[in-house]
């Protein structure tokens, strides 16, 4: 029998800590043995310590009252904490004594085999897999970390005591915390996809020529992503070869019943009868902008009817918004689907095994979308916020979509010269900073500053010393040159740092001289769009540097205007919605 814990432990100062008589200095997991599930808490507390048991008192009626939710009792998972003895005072457990008991853990995992773990907090959470947000984190399946020479994966939800700090959102967390369980039981049950799925060539016309019949699609696209980068795109580079579009996935219900096939995005025979289906019929997507820059760029202009990635964040889901996480919480869909794939993402097949795999897998992944947007249709019934999704949202995906495959026009060779020109003004400014100084350390700049300059600088929080940032020495650049020299090599070296240097080499790479962004419609929790590019960056919002803006380039015969978007994906919003508040906001003269 592999030792799970052991009540005579010393490995870490908690075995020293005075106990009343009769409390269990290590409280044990409890549960069958093997079992699918594993459920990790954080730590006993004094219920648990005097039982001897995990999840004891209101936090163990609670999990309890949230089992029964996901159709699961106690005898169904094994219970336990990745601390198995109380911190005085219920404190959170500190990294050492995580790290002393990691090897019962370890020993646990041995023993219980379990297919799935579901962490109870975000104490169990960063022990297990280092992460620390549980609701960005939730619907994934997580791996453990190195430390544990184990391939289970983990799945990220809430401790039940949170609903007893916070009673207004019992019903709320509930419900996240049972869907997290069920998605566990899902995994461990494994699944079958309730859908009709056409890989083969010679199938895929009739299944598109049904799918021609259905009053909405979904759509899912694979391309390759070149080694070492996290997202390519049709303007993408390397060693001079752009990125192949791999596969087109759709999806629909024909006659009640969910069909999808998928097919090499080269075969002209069945990607031009697509591009007259996605004219005609409204497609549904996760995030669109993505799927919708690769459409565009082999001519398809589709209709979108749906954004199940936009849709999930109006309705504040509070869990990871990839459809790997959204659709297994939420749907029917199976549970781990894609982790077959591997390094097989984002490659280009090579064999006629791996062709069927990834079609398959893009298949699934149009299913997933489909399911995902009735659900999520169904939940969005009535919304104030659907005025906005359906009139401005979901035509913007269109819009910005066409906007970054256009790029805008850039003088690359400008660009070079203004970071040459930067590199030399940079050097000479900091040489002659150094002389007046005396040294090239920036805290004697600072004091020195404070000298020839006969000013007191606002002091840093965290080394209480002056503090020479661009905006502390702004209110004094007119009082000596040695400040001017400063703000000067700070903005100089922000802008070759930021966008000079990193513009100008991705520019090269790309070799079509225009600067692509790419569009965020969700996300960001202040309503704002962003953008990012390629290898990180934004052009959403030049600089105010005047020889920077003058590398943006009209093409022949347009003019460049100024223009202010002042808050206009908040200002637009309010108006659909008919926020007073907001308006009333907006409208006041500032």
């Amino acid at each position: 029998m592999t030792l799970r814990f052991d009540s005579a432990c010393t490995r870490c100062l908690l075995s020293e800590c005075p106990r009343s008589a009769g409390m269990h200095v290590c409280v044990p997991g409890m549960g069958p043995v093997p079992s699918g599930i594993l459920a990790y808490g954080e730590a006993p507390g004094a219920k648990e310590e005097q039982e001897g048991r995990p999840f004891q008192g209101n936090a163990g009626g609670l999990l309890d009252e949230v089992l029964g939710m996901a159709g699961l009792t106690r005898d169904d998972l094994y219970i336990g904490s990745v601390l198995r003895c109380r911190p005085p005072g219920n404190r959170n457990p500190s990294t050492d004594e995580l790290e002393a008991c990691r090897l019962y853990t370890s020993r646990e995992l041995e023993a219980v085999q379990p297919k799935v773990i579901v962490t109870l907090g975000g104490v169990p959470l960063k022990a297990l897999t280092g992460k620390t947000a549980i609701g960005e984190n939730r619907g994934k399946l997580l791996p453990l970390l190195p430390a544990y020479r184990s391939s289970v994966r983990v799945i990220p939800s809430y401790h039940p005591a949170s609903i007893l700090h916070q009673p207004s959102i019992r019903a709320v967390r509930m419900q996240q915390i049972a869907d997290d369980l069920k998605l566990a039981k899902k995994f461990t049950d494994g699944g079958v996809w309730d859908a009709t799925i056409v890989t083969n060539p010679a199938k895929v016309p009739r299944a598109l020529d049904l799918l021609s019949r259905c009053d909405s699609l979904a759509c899912d696209l694979e391309w390759e992503v070149f080694p070492g980068r996290k997202m390519a795109w049709p303007w993408s580079r390397l060693d001079g070869r752009t990125p192949r579009l791999v596969s087109f996935g759709l999806a629909g219900r024909v006659d009640g019943r969910l069909l999808s096939c998928s097919f090499d995005a080269e075969d002209l025979s069945l990607v031009n009868p697509v591009r007259e289906l996605l004219l005609r019929i409204p497609s549904i997507y996760h995030n669109a902008v993505a799927d919708v820059i690769w459409l565009l760029s082999r001519g398809i202009h589709p209709t979108i009817a749906g954004d199940t990635w936009i849709l999930a964040f109006l309705l504040n889901i509070q869990s990871s918004l990839s459809l790997k996480a959204l659709a297994p919480t939420l749907t029917s869909v199976p549970a781990g689907w894609g982790d077959e794939m591997g390094d097989l993402l984002g490659a280009v097949p090579a064999t006629p095994e791996e062709w069927q795999q990834t079609k398959e897998y893009n298949a699934k992944d149009a299913v997933a979308t489909f399911l995902l947007d009735e659900e999520l249709a169904t939940r969005s019934e009535g919304k104030p916020f659907m005025p906005l999704y359906r009139e401005v949202l979901l035509p913007a995906a269109l819009r910005l979509s066409e906007a970054s495959l256009a790029g805008v026009p850039f003088d690359v060779e400008r660009l070079h010269e203004l970071a040459a020109a930067a590199q030399v003004r940079i050097k000479t400014l900091t040489t002659r900073i150094r002389d007046t100084v005396g040294s090239s350390r920036p805290m004697d700049a600072a004091y020195a500053v404070e000298r020839v300059a006969g000013i007191t600088l606002p002091r840093t929080e965290k080394t209480e010393r002056p503090s020479i940032s661009a905006e502390a020495l702004l209110p004094y650049r007119n009082r000596h040159p040695l400040v001017k020299d400063m703000l000067t090599v700070s903005k100089l070296q922000k802008m070759d740092g930021t966008y000079l240097r990193p513009w100008g080499s991705l520019l090269d790479e790309q070799g079509d001289q225009r600067l692509h962004s790419i569009y965020r419609l969700a996300g960001p929790r202040t309503g704002r769009t962003a953008a990012e590019q390629e290898r990180g960056g934004t052009a959403q919002q030049y600089p105010r540097w005047q020889p920077l803006r003058q590398c943006l380039q009209a093409p022949p015969g347009w003019k460049i205007i100024s223009a202010d978007q002042s808050q206009i994906e908040l200002r637009v919003g309010a108006w659909v919605v008919q926020e007073r508040q907001m308006l009333a906001f907006f409208q006041e003269e500032r």
